[in-house]
């Protein structure tokens, strides 16, 4: 049986022209072998389109909460239920 993979939040950053993006995203506790920590730099993969992104992030800050899988999709459907209420 493979091993459960549980997933923080984390905050992330990079440069964009001239200033700094922001974003927050689950990740794995481990990317390719590496425990995820403030300062760790990666590429993601677009959600869209599958490819990974050539921009590198900078993991600013991670939730000291680690959810499993099931409960991370779960916390992101009623996060994005929330913002479809409330935003205008």
């Amino acid at each position: 049986m493979a091993k459960q993979v549980n997933y923080r939040q984390c905050r992330l950053r990079r440069k964009d022209g001239d200033g700094v993006r922001e974003t927050t995203t689950w990740l794995p506790e481990r990317h390719r072998g590496i425990a995820i920590a403030a300062g760790v730099v990666l590429s993601l993969i677009n959600s869209d389109t599958g490819m990974r992104q050539l921009d590198r992030w900078t993991v600013v800050s991670v939730s000291q909460e680690s959810l499993s899988p099931e409960r991370m999709r779960e916390k992101s459907r009623e996060h994005t239920k929330w913002r479809k209420a409330t935003d205008v």
